[in-house]
């Protein structure tokens, strides 16, 4: 199979031909400004540039704290009229945390006693570097915050326009005769500063008045916890190709520093390209299958990409590295081929991640990842002690070597794709969500006392507990005080085992989709959509209920209440009269017309909940009734813009036949979370999320929901 073919497979290919084609512009203009810094400039001066700019991007991402992550997550959610709060408080916190990161590494700086050109640093280097990196510290989160609201063209155009305005400075600078190491990092000041001026994006967010410091205050402290894990992982998986550089300027004369920027320039531009493979491998695969599949001729194709770069480095380096200057052509070739040395490794270590990822294993793969990085970070400094720049880089190489050594196994090990592995490719939620109903289904089976059962199985509860914490987490805004907002303040408030909340066990709920055919779609479907063509034969059809008709009906479904076969869903006195108070009324008939299933729907904004879901006799069309009015249902609450509907019961009182029943039809636990700020209320689970959660296979909610066999 050709590569143009292996990457038509699964959108690779344009994945990967937009991330290389907006390398290549940005590589273009970058090569630009360096070769005209470095034809204008001494190697001493450019050094103390490079080392200043590579200082910036490092500590820029550092004082990030994870707020773009955050504000790509939480923007795809948000309204546009109440992203302001969100994004002016982001930029102002990033803004701050690249200060703060600025700071807390001069002390460090100071503290160890550097002996490079990064060690010997003026008050004006100082004040340049703090401010450098607190706006380069913004315009990465505005440009996540782009991309994030779908505006992926704004970011694109905003760095563009920053490379041609810092060409555009440094010329003027050395037209003017303004030569000198800091001048490298006034341009970048300047086009970071410029770019941000002028990029507006009016259509994607609305500037809002009356935001207080209170309410800023509530969204840093809401979203604190998330944008840190965030920013765990992206340190752990980004800081070894950042920290290289800053090492080799903090033990490096100016000089050392400014070959060895020149070499990873090069470097870098090159090994992008097989990490942009690496990147299109995720966007486009979504479980360990996927990853069996393709990751072997990816790994392929990237070795290839590596092996190329590094011969072409040991045979045409020099001439790669002459438009730079001679001195450059003669003192850097060494040090490229030895990072280009690095790109099979690199390769190795990408799609490691990309695994740890699908594995739902990103705690353990962050952990990992910061060990590779630290040993990385040792072997560079105890090369440098040796007071060469190809030292530092043997230093690295040899130990990332090593630890991609430890990495293969598990890497072959995702690629042979045994039938446990793909079995556990869903993740942490759809783990968590799965091994909670295993474990109320044991604790219904067991027919004890809660007391007792908790007693007797400790590990088991303890192992249920400790993983509602991966559970999908919901956020409810504060309910209304209409029929429906107290419908939802009853299921917050539901109590479950010793009198403890029953949402802090997982609460069942159903992800409604914008397009409600999606609920009908993939292999966790196939039974619903099953007995939905069985329904359909037997004529079942679904329809809304008239006011008219409510009383009536009403009083037809009490009294198959009290009559009930089943002495386990038989109700001598039901209480119904509240469903009178809610809009939507759904009834399943019969081929002949005659009513086979009630159904009442509370709304409240964005949430739902299951009032009521009866049917009105008893047989095998009755029972095959729910399953087309469990859809017919999801397709209203869509049609209403309602994004979640919840179950009623807690996980504990449900029989183990409605949560069979629950789970084929679309429930999952998650968790729900009151949502205590207006300013920006948002549900954490994405969509795509949901539906990974539902690949679950169907293994049961309240009794309503199930009618008698």
């Amino acid at each position: 199979m050709s590569a143009k073919r292996l990457l038509q497979q699964n959108g690779l290919l344009g994945i990967f031909a937009s991330q290389v084609g907006s390398h290549v512009g940005g590589a273009l203009l970058g090569l630009v400004f360096w070769l005209l810094a470095a034809r204008t400039l001494t190697p001493g001066q450019l050094g103390l540039g490079a080392a200043l700019v590579a200082a910036m991007t490092l500590l820029s991402m550092l004082g990030l704290f994870g707020i773009g992550t955050l504000l790509i997550e939480r923007f795809k959610y948000v309204a546009v009229q109440e992203r302001w709060p969100l994004m002016t408080t982001g930029l102002a916190t990033a803004a701050a945390g690249g200060v703060f990161a600025t700071l807390a590494w001069l002390v460090v700086s100071a503290l160890a006693h550097f002996d490079g050109v990064l060690g010997d640093l003026s008050l004006n280097h100082v004040l340049l570097l703090i401010a450098a990196t607190a706006i380069a510290t913004v315009c990465s989160a505005f440009d996540q915050a782009a991309i994030g609201m779908g505006a992926a063209h704004v970011q694109l155009r905003r760095n563009i326009i920053a490379s041609c305005l810092r060409i555009a400075f440094l010329v003027g600078a050395i037209a003017l005769d303004f030569i000198s190491g800091e001048i490298i990092l006034i341009s970048w000041i300047f086009g970071l500063v410029g770019s941000l001026l002028v990029s507006r994006f009016r259509s994607h967010v609305l500037p809002r008045s009356g935001v207080t410091a209170r309410q800023r205050v509530n969204i840093v402290r809401d979203h604190w916890a998330t944008a840190v894990s965030h920013h765990g992982l992206t340190l752990a998986l980004a800081s070894s190709s950042l920290m290289l550089p800053v090492v080799v300027a903090s033990m490096m004369s100016a000089e050392q520093t400014a070959h060895f920027s020149q070499a990873r320039l090069l470097a870098d531009t090159a090994l992008a390209i097989p990490y942009f493979l690496t990147i299109a491998l995720f966007a486009t695969v979504h479980d360990l299958e996927g990853f069996r599949r393709t990751a072997r001729r990816t790994i392929a194709l990237g070795m290839v990409l590596a092996l190329c770069f590094f011969t072409g480095a040991v045979l045409l380096g020099r001439f790669l590295l002459l438009p730079f200057g001679s001195e450059y052509a003669e003192a850097s070739p060494p040090l490229l081929v030895l990072m280009l040395a690095g790109g099979p490794v690199l390769v190795l270590k990408d799609h490691f991640a990309v695994l740890r990822r699908l594995q739902g294993k990103r705690v353990s793969g962050a952990v990992a990842m910061a060990l590779w990085a630290a040993a990385e970070l040792t072997g560079a400094v105890v090369g440098g002690l040796r007071g060469s720049p190809a030292m530092a880089c043997i230093g690295w190489l040899v130990t990332s070597a090593v630890c991609a050594l430890f990495a293969l196994p598990v890497l072959i090990g995702g690629m042979r794709g045994s039938a446990s592995s793909v079995a556990s490719s869903d993740g942490p939620q759809v783990e968590a969500d799965r091994k909670l109903a295993e474990f109320w289904t044991s604790y219904v089976e067991a027919g004890r006392s809660k007391f007792r059962y908790v007693l007797l199985n400790p590990l088991c509860t303890f192992r249920a507990l400790r993983g509602v914490r991966d559970l999908a987490v919901v956020r409810v805004a504060r309910p209304s005080d209409g029929p429906g907002g107290r419908a939802v303040r009853e299921v917050l408030d539901l109590r479950g085992p010793f009198g403890i909340p029953a949402r802090w066990f997982g609460s069942a709920a159903v992800n409604v989709p914008a397009d409600a055919s999606e609920h009908l779609t993939g292999a966790h479907a196939q039974t619903l959509r099953r007995k939905i063509r069985a329904a359909q034969r037997h004529g079942v059809s679904c329809r809304m209920v008239e006011q008219a008709e409510r009383s009536a009906l009403l009083s037809r479904a009490n009294t198959a209440e009290q009559v009930h076969r089943d002495q386990q869903y038989r109700v001598l006195a039901p209480h119904n009269d509240d469903l009178l108070e809610h809009d939507l009324w759904m009834v399943a008939e019969d081929s002949a017309g005659e009513p086979i299933l009630l159904t009442v729907i509370p709304i409240d904004g964005e949430f739902a909940t299951l009032r009521y879901f009866r049917t009105l006799g008893a047989g095998d069309v009755f029972s095959l009734s729910r399953y087309t009015a469990t859809h017919a249902v999801v397709e209203e609450l869509s049609k209403r813009n309602v994004r979640w509907l919840l179950d009623t019961a807690p996980s504990g009182g449900q029989t183990n036949g409605v949560r069979h029943f629950q789970r084929m039809v679309g429930f999952r636990y998650v968790r729900l979370v009151r949502n205590t700020v207006s300013a920006v209320s948002v549900p954490t689970t994405s969509r795509e999320g949901m539906r990974r959660l539902e690949t679950d296979h169907p293994a049961g909610v309240r009794p309503e929901m199930q009618s008698a066999p």
